[in-house]
């Protein structure tokens, strides 16, 4: 289908067309644009992906489109940065790292708990004692409670909401924020003697997770024996 068809059909009425029409990977811009302004479509224009660079930052700095374009940050569709093989394009990280500094808080938020937000940027959001807190919550970890996989029943399970690397732990362990160096604490891997070291942090938060961190090991060191 040509993008000229796409165009016109994207001004047809029926809702099930334009739909189909936003399906189509080809769909241009233009057609875009006139369906985003749907206000019941909206959402789905923003969750298809595929919008340029400069679509999305004039998506975001518009109160009518800024909240869906921060539902797709925080639901992080594309996986990016949760796993080594989920590296994020060089344009979404330009997208985080222009948004990073928007003049809206909310977006700031979505940011700062972004996977695929790059650590110096994390560095520097930390700074900001309001973002601080969302900063350590992106290195937490996600628990599913009832989790199923194929028919089994696995119980309670747990995983990193972001997947770090030695290069980025060892970034995190020498960082000049404490949120980064506290979240370091908390994540095993990397070089052994780290937890040594942040042990005598003059930060308490970060000896505080360093405690933490050994705490649980030795749970799960008798919880293995047992």
């Amino acid at each position: 289908m040509t993008t000229s068809m796409l165009d016109s059909l994207s001004e047809d009425r029926s809702r099930d067309v334009q739909l189909a029409v936003l399906e189509n990977r080809n769909i241009p811009e233009a057609a875009l644009m006139r369906l985003i302004k749907d206000r019941n479509l909206r959402s789905s224009v923003i969750a298809r992906g595929n919008l340029s660079t400069q679509l999305m930052v004039e998506l975001e700095k518009d109160e009518s489109t800024r909240r869906d374009v921060i539902d797709r940050l925080d639901n992080n569709p594309m996986g990016w940065g949760r796993s080594q093989y989920g590296t994020p394009p060089d344009d979404f990280v330009e997208l985080l790292r222009t948004w990073a500094h928007s003049p809206n808080q909310h977006t700031r938020i979505a940011v700062s708990r972004n996977a695929a937000t790059p650590l110096e940027l994390l560095e520097e959001l930390a700074g900001d004692e309001t973002l601080a807190a969302h900063v350590a919550s992106g290195f937490g970890t996600s628990i599913a409670n009832n989790h199923w996989s194929d028919g089994f029943r696995l119980g309670k399970i747990g995983w990193y909401k972001r997947y770090l690397s030695d290069s980025d732990l060892a970034f995190m362990a020498a960082s000049s924020s404490p949120t980064l160096r506290a979240a370091r604490a908390g994540r095993h891997g990397g070089d052994a003697t780290v937890l040594d070291r942040l042990a005598g942090d003059p930060e308490p938060s970060v000896r505080t997770a360093v405690g933490q961190e050994r705490m649980g090991r030795i749970l799960t060191a008798l919880g293995t024996c047992g």
